[in-house]
Parts: structure tokens; sequence; C-alpha cells
């Protein structure tokens, strides 16, 4: 038993122990329920039998004694039977007394005489014992191994009834009580028999009992200790199973452990926003040792030019390199130049276990590719822990699947920068129409205003200082080309807020001022069917942020607004409204922006609005609410991008009671980049899970 110092451990150990003392419980009890069923069930009628049998035979009873004692008896009885309306004389009371001694003496004579016989009874018609006579003490000497069971004290009756002449329902009786007889050879062969049945209802009880702790109670013990240990740590598998529960629990083990393995990988990709796999594969064996539980997990990438021979770039593992790194690499490219695309795991793993580490023996492995092409390989390399040699088959089972989750994990990985690489070519489409559009339009403008300009010029100075009207449409076309530029600059500096995705530079800016001038820019490029509602907070402190990313979300967040409204309005044809609005947020730590409008709020592709606990979706990767997913852009999720990984924030999306869409932009009032490195902070890849509108 573990030391008391441990109570964790002699918790565990008692826990262990209880399915296995009540085991032994009910085995003591079945087993003395059983041997009492044999004895008084089976072997004490067998041996009455035999005693019945035997009773009036000489050695065992008294013929004469009994017979005397019957005669007698029966004369006593006699003496009851009186004629109607008569009474007992003295002389026959006399008569009675004596026929009743006579039958005392001989039941004295018999008990006397017969050495089976315990005890001799006489009763009356109600059962009343009259008389009794007995040697008890015969019943625990003549009891013994050789002629009984476990019960020692065999006592079996045989008696004669008398009646009255036509009251023979009033019966008399004598008892005579008979125990086993000490050397009788049929009862110690009937005893020897049934020696043999208790012998083999004990081992088969016991053999019963042996294998149920062997393979249920023991193993139940291990597998329930196991599960209620484990918790939130790493798997924990039995190296050693013994049986079909052991097994069963390995397999359940295994199960959860990939099940929380994939999980993790997904967690891990998603939060981190990896678009490229060595960050997966630095964290991977991490979450291998802290999930699967096994130790020396290792991924090992190479790389060749062409069909040049290759060459070991990384390892990554959980832990520090040993001694026989170099020499283990080696061995691996030595293995490479060997294999061909096409060989199974089970060819990669035999060819790692020919290799001898350095001054220890050859430990198992377990070997697959995780990723190959014709310059690049990954290659996932695991040293068991194994128990039997029969577990070898399950481990590579085992792995194998572990290695198919990591390869759906970078599967998800390449197949996320093939949206966003496809994100990103839709964006330079619709920003290159756009700017194409935006440019058009002024460059028109422009040429209106310059032509307007070149027709005054061509007139005499006299004139047009003779006239003011011409000098008001003269000035109004020279202010109207200055805006026209200043226009076109703020459109060219919109567009190129894309550089700052790799080096953004934080400043300290009036939120409400830089929402003030998106306007101004923006509105320019609407028909009149279109209004802005301002409702600009004046009382907001400078917030440090990165101007030219959150101009180009706020722009994106107009953008989206206006198409929403042009798609209802080309059936309601009332005229759109966008709505902008800055203040705090509700506890005061935040900047809110919101960009509402008058559309026909968020709707999925089937024209149903959007539930609340659907709202979130819009930011995913891919989502779009638009029918047949036409449209393009940077999307919704770029802008959650900005204002969550840049910024620190988030943004909120839900549909107003009024109608139309609300998207509001909420910036904590000390911002991440205060304490970042403004020139190194990068754009991250958005999250898969977070696509755009």
């Amino acid at each position: 038993m573990p030391p008391a110092r441990h109570p964790q451990t002699v918790r565990r150990w008692l826990r262990g122990k209880l399915l296995i003392a009540t085991a032994f419980t009910l085995y003591l009890t079945t087993l003395i329920a059983t041997f009492a069923t044999i004895d008084v069930a089976y072997y004490q009628p067998a041996k009455w039998s035999i005693v019945a049998a035997k009773a009036t035979s000489p050695g065992y009873m008294d013929a004469d004694s009994a017979q005397k004692l019957a005669n007698a008896f029966k004369g006593w009885v006699e003496t009851h039977s009186l004629p109607p309306g008569g009474s007992i004389s003295p002389g026959m009371q006399a008569v009675q007394r004596a026929r009743f001694d006579e039958a005392k003496r001989y039941a004295a004579l018999l008990v006397d005489l017969s050495p089976i016989v315990t005890r001799v009874t006489l009763e009356d018609y109600d059962g009343e014992v009259l008389y009794e006579v007995g040697r008890p003490e015969r019943m625990a000497r003549l009891n013994t191994f050789r002629n009984s069971l476990f019960d020692r004290g065999f006592e079996r009756a045989v008696q004669r009834q008398f009646g009255l002449g036509s009251k023979e329902d009033r019966l008399w009786r004598f008892r005579v009580h008979l125990t086993s007889p000490l050397h009788d050879p049929e009862i110690a062969s009937l005893t020897w028999l049934y020696w043999r049945y208790v012998a083999i209802a004990f081992i088969a009880l016991t053999a019963i009992l042996l294998g149920l702790i062997r393979w249920v109670l023991a193993p139940l013990s291990r597998v329930t200790s196991l599960m209620q240990d484990r918790g939130e740590g790493a798997a924990q598998f039995i190296l050693r199973p013994r049986s079909p529960i052991e097994r069963s629990y390995n397999d359940l083990a295994r199960d959860a452990a990939l099940t929380r393995f994939s999980k993790e990988l997904r967690d891990l990709i998603a939060t981190g926003g990896y678009s490229y796999a060595e960050p997966v594969l630095e964290r991977t064996p991490i979450l291998f040792e802290s999930i699967i539980g096994l130790e020396g997990c290792e991924i090992h990438t190479f790389s060749r030019r062409r069909r040049a021979p290759w060459r070991h770039e990384k390892t990554f593992r959980c832990g520090p390199a040993g001694s026989a790194e170099p020499a283990f690499a080696e061995h691996l490219v030595t293995m490479l130049s060997q294999a061909n695309p096409e060989d199974a795991p089970a060819q990669w793993t035999a060819r790692i276990h020919g290799w001898n580490p350095p001054g220890g023996a050859p430990s198992p492995f377990f070997c697959d590719v995780l990723s190959r092409t014709s310059e690049t390989l990954w290659l996932l390399v695991v040293h068991r822990r194994l128990g039997e040699p029969s577990l070898n088959a399950w481990w590579d089972q085992f792995l194998a699947r572990v290695a198919q989750e990591l390869r759906y994990a970078l599967d998800s990985i390449e197949e996320q920068r093939r949206l966003i690489l496809q994100e990103k070519s839709k964006a330079n489409i619709s920003l290159s129409r756009n700017l194409g559009h935006d440019l058009t339009n002024i460059i028109a403008t422009s040429k209106l205003e310059l032509m307007t300009v070149r027709t005054f010029l061509a007139l005499p100075a006299e004139e047009i200082a003779a006239n003011p009207m011409k000098q008001r449409i003269f000035r109004e076309s020279l202010e109207a080309l200055l805006n026209n530029t200043r226009f076109l600059q703020e459109i060219v500096n919109l567009y190129r807020s894309f550089s700052f995705l790799q080096k953004p530079k934080f400043e300290a800016v009036s939120i409400s001022e830089l929402v003030e001038d998106m306007v101004k820019l923006y509105r320019p490029s609407l028909s009149k069917d279109f209004e802005f509602q301002l409702d600009l907070a004046k009382d907001l402190p400078p917030l440090r942020v990165e101007p030219r990313l959150l101009r180009l979300a706020l722009f994106n967040l107009m953008t989206n607004a206006t198409e929403a409204i042009r798609r209802s309005a080309a059936e309601d044809k009332v005229k759109g409204r966008i709505t902008l609005s800055t203040g705090f947020g509700p506890d005061q730590s935040s900047i809110e922006i919101t960009v509402a409008d008058s559309g026909p709020g968020i709707r999925d592709s089937e024209g149903r609005l959007l539930a609340e606990s659907s709202l979130s979706e819009v930011f995913r990767l891919g989502y779009s609410t638009k029918k047949n997913q036409e449209g393009e852009g940077l999307g919704l999720n770029w802008v959650q991008s900005i204002v969550r990984e840049f910024h620190g924030g988030e943004i909120i999306a839900s549909n107003r009671e009024e109608g139309g869409a609300a998207f509001t932009m909420r910036l904590p009032r000390e911002s991440i980049s205060s304490s970042s490195n403004d020139s190194n902070q990068k754009m991250p890849s958005p999250h898969p899970e977070e696509p755009a509108r």
C-alpha cells in the first residue's frame, strides 16, 4: 500500500481496489451460499435416503425394542378409546399409566441399544410432546468430515402413528430421530463424491473470480483511475493492455486525443491567422506532446534545387536537440535518396529503423510524409514509446491518423492562402475599376472647367473686367479645377493605403475630423439621390491610429452602404441616406464609429434578414450576402482585420429597427499600437472564419 504521506496516491489506490474488494465480498457470499445449497438441498437428502433404507437393519436400530415400543405406545393409545357417555375408571387409569410407563421404558431402551438414535419423542394428536428421551451428544460425535460436509447437525426422524377408531384424524405418534452412522461405506462414498462436487464448485467460483478480476475488474479499475486522473492533460494510454476493456479504452483515448489534436490545430490556425505552414509546424511538436502524450515528435524539412540531392533544412521539435541530431539528419537525407514518392509510410518507417544512434541502442520510429513537391518535403518522425510488440501496428495506425490530421491542417492553410490571394486579386480588380471610374469623372469635369477657362482667356481683358458675371464664372471654374486636383490627390492617397499594410505608421488623430474628411471626399462621387447625415462628437480625445488604414476601412463601409441603398432604391425609388456618427463606447473605454444606411438591411442570398446570432458570419472569409456572389472589393473581413489586428478593437454588425444596416467600429482608447514597434508591425492575414461581405 502507498505511504500515507501521499493522500492523492492513497485515494487512487483505494479507488482502484474498491471494485476488487466488492467482487471478493460477492465471491465469499456466493461461495457460502453454494456450499450451503450443495449440503442442505442435495447431499443431506441423498444421505437420508441411505439412512432411511437401513434404519431397521442390524447395527442401525434395535428392531425388537422398536417393535415393543410400538406395541406399548399403541396399547396406551387404545386405552383412550371410551364408550359413549362413559368415564375412565380407576382401574383403567392404572392400566394407562402402566402402558405409558412401558412405552417410556422401551423408548429409553431403543435409545440405548441403537447407535444412531439421538432421541425418541411420544406425541399426542395435537403434536404436543408427552415424553422425550435422547442422547444429543451423538450428533457431534457421529457427524464427522468423513460422513458429513459442512453441517454437523444432521438429524432426521421416522415415525409411527396410531388412531382411535372413528377418530382417525386424531393421530398419536412416536418419532425416532436418527443421525449419521459412523462407519458406513455407502455414506462414506457418497460423502467423498460430494466433497468432489464442493471442490469443483470452489475451483469454478475461484476461477470465475480470478478471471473477473483479471479480465474485467482490474482493467476497469485501471481505466477508471486513468479517466478520472486525466483531466485536461495529455492522453494516457495503457501500454500493456491485457483485456478487451483496456484495448477499447486505448481506442477511445486515441480517438479523443485525435479529436482534441485536430481542434487545437484548427484553433491555432484560426487564432494565429497563419497563411504559411512554418509557424504551425513549429507549434505542432508542442501540441503533440501535450495532447498525444508521446515524446520525440519531430518535423524535418528538406529542399533541393531541380534534381540535386536533398538537403536538410530545419527540424521542428519540442525541447532541445539531442547530440545525435546531425547523424540522424544525415541518415534521413540518405533515406530520401532511396525513397520514391509512392512509398507507403511503412516503407519510410522501415528505412528509419536502420539508424543506430551513436552510443545507444536503436529506438522504434514512425515516419510519414506531410507534404512533398519536386523541391520541398516535410517529414513527420515520431520516436515512439511502445508497450508490447503487438502494439506496433496499433501505434502505426494511430500516428498515421495524426499525420493525416496534420496534412488536413496544412491543406487548410494552403486553401486559406489561395482564398486570400483570390480576394486580393478581386480587390485589385475592383480598385482598378473604381480608380478608373473616379479618375474618368474627375478628368471629364476638369475638361469642362478647362474649356470654360480657355474660353474666357480668349476674350479681351476689357470685356471680362467690365462684366462681373463673367468674372464670377471664371473664378468658379478655377476653384473647381483646384477642388478636382485636391479630390484627385485624395483618391490617389486612399488607394495608396495598401502600402501601409506592411509598415503602418500610427498617429494621434481626431476621429470626428477623420470621418468628416472622408465624407467630404466621398460625397462628390455620389449622385443627388444620396444624402449624408453626420452626428459627430466634438469632445473626443485624439486617438492613436493608422489613419490611412482606418480611412480605407471607413471607405469600404460607405461603399457597402452605397451599394445596399442602390439595390433597394432600384425597387423603392426613394432617396438613400447614410448616417455616420462618432462617440464614446458603452464603458467610456473605447471610441465608436458607426456607419448606418437606409438600405434593406443585412440579408442572406435568399433575401431573408439575418438573425442576430448569424450576423457575425458576414465577417467570415468567402461569405457574401449578395446574390450569386456578385460584387468585388476588400470585403468586411479586411475591415475587421484592420480594426482588430491593427487597433485591437472590434466591429459589430446589426440590423436597425427602423430599417437598414449598421456597422460599428469600436476602437480602444489605449491602442495596441502604442506599445508596439510601428515600423515593424505588419498586416496579418485574415482569419479563415472571418470572410468578406
